[in-house]
């Protein structure tokens, strides 16, 4: 702002008969730029994913490829737009109407502020837009990770989860169907035919309430329905959470539990029940199975419960504390602050809000920057133009023709940039412990927060020509006819 808010940038002056100074030097950078950034994208996409974004240190690779990435687009756009409304003016040249064909010429032939403003307005919008898409991309990562370690909409534990207490809770306003979940104190051994054997914890679940509580839940695993009917020859069906040897296809297995054995039978593999387990070397079970040829008797403390629709897990919550006093009762707002509970995952997000809103002072800045360093030439040509019958809505027309070629490829470049530095990072660098684990989140787009950011764009760029117009119309006639003849 300071370097192009000197008295020669109010100069009336065109910029495109001005004779051309540094040209060459300012190609040379630009090339670089262009390099740079090329490469560093290279080196990063070979690099492949690596490290974490909460891990110590700095990455000065990682640390410049997107502001490169920005500079970069943002001096292609500096040097496209210009030619685009040059094509632009002569397309207009044919119309009966001044004001576009106007507009146009002003916008390329001197354009208010030089680049400086042009570059400050792409940057800002590429800026804005990226920061809010990996804004969008944690928060979705986090509520799906939340809700992988939840596992239904609500969760409780505390006393033992009896058929009374089971009844009462499923008499609660709001409560669809309510799976027990638990973790027999017993160790089970797995045996092979060959003689081999590894030991493994043991989880009893109701299964059929199980698969009903968690439809829909990212990572659960389809088939748990099935744990609760015997296969061929009685066998008793698990499912192998990371059981080192065991897959769908493993025949002649033998689970021993306390002086019990049973022939049993993979049904699958998976790497977690949600909200149930995630250990490795575990096998879970359905719990009726268990008490029946086993003799097992399980004594679960936890529930995974699925809410009625339209029903407020708050509420929901507070009525299951008043109907069991005992009870702990975990909900998605709970497990996702335990998931933002990390210094990296706050960082993160609070750097990417600030940078959205810091983007969006910017942009009404460079707006209202560019309006002012053009006024005293806008003023002067307004006047003559008002001698010559120039309406009031060609005025407002002409102040909007300055902002408004820049402001459009300001948005359109600052959309592929805010899209492409986020897809580079995610293609390069683990998110998973800003998201508490799991799988590397997916690129996501709030459509709402992108709506929101073109709207404050178009207002910020409509209330500034407005006022501007406001402004130029006070100025006296023949005081802007005097100076323009000077």
């Amino acid at each position: 702002a300071a370097a192009v808010t000197v008295p020669r940038s109010l100069r009336t002056e065109r910029s495109d008969v001005r004779a051309a100074t540094g040209g060459r030097w300012r190609r040379t950078v630009e090339l670089s730029v262009l390099g740079v950034a090329a490469l560093a994208v290279l080196l990063l996409l070979r690099r492949g994913v690596v490290g974490g974004a909460g891990a110590g240190g700095v990455d000065p690779l990682l640390a410049a490829t997107p502001l490169l990435v920005a500079a970069a687009a943002a001096l292609v756009a500096v040097r496209a737009i210009p030619w685009l409304a040059r094509g632009l003016e002569r397309l207009l040249s044919r119309r009966r109407d001044l004001v576009p064909f106007l507009g146009a010429a002003r916008a390329t032939r001197a354009p208010a502020g030089g680049v400086v403003p042009a570059l400050a307005l792409v940057l800002a919008v590429s800026v804005g837009a990226s920061s809010a898409v990996v804004l969008t991309t944690i928060d979705e990562g986090v509520a799906r990770q939340a809700q992988v370690r939840l596992g239904a909409d609500l969760r409780v534990g505390g006393p033992l989860l009896s058929d009374d207490v089971l009844t009462t809770i499923r008499d609660v306003d709001g409560v669809a169907e309510v799976a027990r979940a638990t973790l027999l104190p017993e160790v089970g051994h797995l045996t092979w035919p060959d003689g081999r054997h590894r030991t493994v914890q043991v989880v009893a679940v109701d299964a059929a309430a199980l698969a009903t509580v968690q439809e829909g839940v990212p990572e659960a695993p389809p088939d748990v329905a099935a744990l609760a009917s015997p296969g061929a020859d009685d066998t008793l069906p698990f499912l192998a959470l990371r059981v080192p040897g065991v897959d769908a296809g493993t025949e002649g297995l033998e689970l021993a539990l306390r002086d019990e054995t049973a022939d049993v039978a993979p049904l699958g593999t998976a790497g977690r029940v949600p909200g149930v387990s995630d250990a490795p070397s575990t096998v879970v079970m359905d719990s009726g199975l268990l008490a029946d040829p086993l003799d097992m008797e399980t004594e679960p403390r936890s529930a995974l419960l699925s809410l009625e629709d339209g029903a407020d897990p708050a509420r929901v919550a507070v009525a299951l504390r008043a109907a069991v006093p005992e009870l702990t009762v975990d909900d998605l707002r709970t497990e996702t602050a335990e998931v933002l509970d990390s210094p990296a995952a706050q960082g993160i997000t609070t750097a990417a809000l600030v940078a959205v809103v810091l983007a969006g002072v910017l942009v009404a800045l460079t707006v209202a920057l560019t309006l002012v360093l053009a006024a005293p030439d806008r003023e002067r040509l307004l006047g003559v133009l008002r001698s010559m019958g120039l309406r009031r809505s060609e005025s407002r027309g002409l102040v909007a023709w300055e902002v408004a070629p820049w402001a459009l490829g300001a948005l359109l470049v600052g959309a592929a940039v805010g899209v492409g530095v986020p897809a580079l990072l995610h293609a390069t660098v683990d998110l998973t412990p800003l998201t508490g684990g799991g799988p590397q989140p997916e690129l996501s787009v709030d459509p709402w927060l992108v709506a929101a950011g073109v709207a404050g764009f178009v207002v910020t760029v409509v209330v500034g020509a407005s006022l501007a117009a406001v402004v130029g119309r006070r100025g006296a006639t023949t005081e802007r006819l005097r100076e323009a003849a000077e």
